[in-house]
């Protein structure tokens, strides 16, 4: 008859000594490893309990043909097939337990047209591949995880693993899906959730319903031409997490769509980042749809990136974005705004023929840095309305084409985070610059430094630091050589601090001392009142020849 042997000493499985009863266990038998014990080389046996802070260590085959309760570390490295679990038709195995499996062999539910239950207080880890072998169907209600690239797999089409409700599923697949064509995935109990996170290889996303999607991988390996988690469909999620365990997380949504719930969330963490579209397609590219903007967190510091080759809307649903990137093929294209955007990161425009359409009489406000290095013959297209604020809290640089087609509109600076306006400013612009309409600094303590030599044609200037104490401050790049600024339009000057600037290329600054303003020297065609003073040998009417006329 059957009986239950438990281990009484660590020791080899086939000795007897190892055993409270004296007799190793066989087949038909049910098999014990107490607390303390670790027990080597198992057999075939009906059902195996291992207790908290048991270890059952193989490097061989082992069968088990009953349930599996694992409360301790299975252990070994039995190559491909490491621990075969089976079920029967007449009879539904319970795996349970809150232990380890790091055996790195392969860990099977085998059988034909029969299912496995993991209990609701199962919490176990998998070193090895897990693979749903035969018609069977695996329904977890507990928390597995996967920790293998190899993932999960199946040997027959009819294979099915589900997710039931209050179930989690974490695994790190490998290219191609840890779910393959063979074996089906159901996950759309309320609620559960299925955690692709994955560090080395990249993941497809099964195309399903899930109710809780969490994209955890890491992969982002060039060389193997890996990156995160891969849509390998159209998936509809009731939530949405992208990076919310592991920072720079990475989702390519691919050709496809995700379409949310309007009670669902959608968060991206810390350097996630979410690629919508192939810059090779001009299919799929939007951002994921129907979730509500009170139910949105994009963290400062996650990526959006809309890259498919032909036109996007760049989504108004999100209150605010980290960094944005707009981003194309081969095609020329268009990206635009569906309403005034909030970037918290930097705005980018690639080295791509993609033109941002910022649409019309909207105020955009960036938080990081500016880059423009887009191909497209107009890059940027304004209405007279249309404003720029750079309103970070920490230094922002302005890079890339900032003229002609990708001059600015009205461009307001409210960044006040410089503590030093030669080594850290509050802004810098590391190229020329134009805007057709005003450029606007009222802001108390702004600190600006431009490119020397550069050039900067802001025909409607107002500029005003609010009191002495906090004037606005320019300087130059290269302490010394100037900066060159065209102002052809109205001016408010007050409150001010200039230096190394040429102004020869416009009107005449306004800058009394009397408002406010400072010349803290080598500033040509300001006027500062009170005085002038010579700057080079010359005519007394030649503007040149004076620090102001």
């Amino acid at each position: 008859p059957a009986a239950v042997r438990t281990s009484a000493q660590s020791g080899g499985w086939s000795s007897g000594s190892t055993w409270v009863s004296g007799v190793a266990p066989v087949t038909r038998d049910d098999a014990i490893i107490a607390t303390g014990h670790t027990v080597t080389n198992p057999g075939t046996i009906t059902s195996l309990t291992i207790q908290t802070g048991a270890t059952l260590d193989h490097n061989n085959e082992m069968l088990i043909y009953g349930n599996y309760t694992n409360n301790g570390t299975h252990s070994g490295a039995a190559g491909g097939n490491g621990i075969r679990l089976f079920s029967s038709a007449l009879t539904i195995i319970t795996v349970d337990g809150t232990g380890s499996i790091t055996n790195t062999g392969t860990f099977t539910f085998y059988n034909q047209n029969s299912s496995t239950s993991i209990a609701s207080t199962a919490n176990l880890t998998f070193a090895g591949r897990i693979t749903l072998s035969g018609n069977l169907t695996v329904n977890n209600n507990g928390i597995i995880t996967g920790t293998s690239a190899l993932g999960i797999d199946g040997t027959s089409q009819g294979s099915t693993w589900v997710n039931a409700a209050n179930s989690t599923l974490n695994f790190a697949g490998p290219y191609g899906g840890p779910f393959g064509s063979s074996v089906n995935l159901t996950a759309s109990a309320v609620p559960n959730t299925v955690n692709y996170n994955g560090a080395v290889v990249d993941q497809t996303v099964k195309a399903i319903t899930y109710d809780t999607l969490m994209i955890n991988n890491t992969a982002n390996n060039l060389v193997n031409n890996t990156i995160g988690a891969t849509l390998g469909g159209a998936v509809t999620v009731t939530n949405l997490y992208i990076g919310n365990v592991n920072p720079n997380s990475i989702l390519s949504a691919a050709t496809f769509n995700i379409t949310g719930n309007a009670g669902g969330a959608m968060t991206m963490g810390a350097g996630s980042i979410l690629y919508l579209g192939y810059t090779s397609s001009a299919a799929g590219g939007a951002f994921p749809l129907n979730f509500t903007t009170a139910n949105i967190t994009l963290n400062p510091t996650s990526t959006v990136v809309y890259r498919a080759n032909a036109s996007q809307t760049i989504s108004p649903a999100p209150a605010s974005y980290g960094n944005l990137t707009l981003s194309t093929g081969a095609a020329t294209v268009v990206k635009t705004v569906g309403a005034a955007l909030t970037v918290n990161g930097n705005f980018t425009l690639d080295a791509a023929p993609v033109q941002f359409n910022a649409g019309t009489s909207l105020t955009h406000t960036i938080g990081g840095n500016w880059t423009n290095n887009s191909t497209h013959a107009t890059p940027i297209t304004w209405t007279t309305a249309n404003t720029i604020t750079l309103a970070g809290i920490t230094q922002q640089t302005l890079s890339g084409k900032m003229t002609g087609t990708s001059r600015f509109n009205n461009l307001t600076i409210t960044n006040n985070s410089g503590i030093d306006p030669d080594s850290s400013p509050s802004v810098i612009f590391t190229s020329n610059a134009e805007a057709t309409g005003a450029v606007t600094i009222t802001t108390a303590s702004v600190k600006v430094r431009f490119k020397s030599g550069g050039t900067y044609t802001f025909p409607n200037i107002n500029f005003d630091g609010g009191a002495i104490a906090t004037r606005v401050q320019f300087r130059s790049s290269t302490p010394g050589t100037r900066w060159n600024l065209a102002a052809v339009g109205t001016q408010n000057v007050l409150n001010t601090d200039a230096k190394d600037s040429d102004a020869n290329s416009g009107n005449t600054i306004q800058a009394n001392t009397v408002n406010g303003n400072l010349d803290s020297g080598n500033n040509l065609n300001w006027f500062f009142g009170n005085s002038c003073t010579t700057t080079a040998t010359g005519d007394w009417d030649a503007a040149g020849t004076w620090n102001a006329p």
